[in-house]
C-alpha cells in the first residue's frame, strides 16, 4: 500500500554509484534550503522538489517527488521563481538522508 505525505522540505538527488539517492532538506522558511539546493544543482546534483515534497511510503522505502504544480521550479531568494532545465531535474528519488 502506498501512502503519500506532504512535507515542507526541499529534495535533491546526489549521484550514488550508477544511480541517485535523495536528500531531504528540512527547516523553517528562510533557513536556506532552496539556496543550498541551487548550489548542489550547480555542483551536479538534481532537484527533485523545492519547498514542498511529496513522500511516498512504499514498504520500507521512502520516495520523494514534487507535487505536480511545483515540478521543475526553484525559488531563488532575491530573484524569484526559476524554472530549471530538464538535465537539472529528477522526477523521483529514494530518500537516503534527512538534513534537519
Amino acid at each position: 500500500m502506498k501512502v503519500t505525505t506532504f512535507v515542507h522540505a526541499t529534495c535533491v538527488a546526489l549521484r550514488a554509484g550508477k544511480g541517485w539517492r535523495g536528500v531531504l532538506l528540512r527547516g523553517p522558511s528562510g533557513a536556506g534550503k532552496s539556496d543550498l539546493a541551487l548550489r548542489l544543482v550547480e555542483a551536479g546534483a538534481r532537484l527533485v522538489a523545492d519547498d514542498q515534497t511529496a513522500l511516498i511510503h512504499q514498504g520500507r522505502t521512502l520516495v520523494g517527488t514534487p507535487p505536480g504544480t511545483l515540478a521543475g521550479l526553484l525559488e531563488v531568494r532575491g530573484v524569484g521563481i526559476v524554472r530549471l532545465g530538464r538535465a537539472q531535474l529528477l522526477a523521483r528519488a529514494t530518500i537516503a538522508l534527512l538534513v534537519d
